[in-house]
């Protein structure tokens, strides 16, 4: 039995929907804290994608590029015990993160906690 293209499109659509409720049946709500000018700016992104602010969230949850992430912090004395390539890599990545910043956001001020950034 022969099936048509238009069936083979059907029967795909079908089976991403299938896959999309079964996705949603296990999701769980999480909650994050931005302020209303940064909840401005995802609902104008949203609203230039077509998309709704929560679809918009969730694409860029999904789609995030993780590689550029920061790793698990290492306390000074877990990071002496690297070997020296390898702590020089770390230090270096990490001066050039912070560079990065303090050049996108001047006014940034890090209070020393690791809980707070303000800028």
């Amino acid at each position: 039995m022969a099936i048509s293209s238009g069936s083979k499109s059907t029967l795909s659509s079908s089976a991403d929907s299938m896959k999309i409720q079964h996705i949603r049946s296990k999701a769980v709500p999480i909650t994050i804290r931005v302020t209303p000018e940064e909840k401005a700016v995802l609902q104008h992104l949203a609203k230039q994608a077509g998309l709704s602010y929560s679809r918009l969230i969730m694409g860029l949850v999904q789609h995030a590029d993780t590689r550029h992430l920061p790793t698990q912090a290492l306390k000074p004395s877990e990071l002496r015990k690297l070997p020296l390539a390898e702590r020089e890599a770390i230090l270096l990545e990490q001066t050039e993160r912070a560079a990065a910043l303090y050049k996108t956001y001047p006014d940034m001020i890090v209070d020393g906690s690791d809980e707070i950034i303000a800028y």
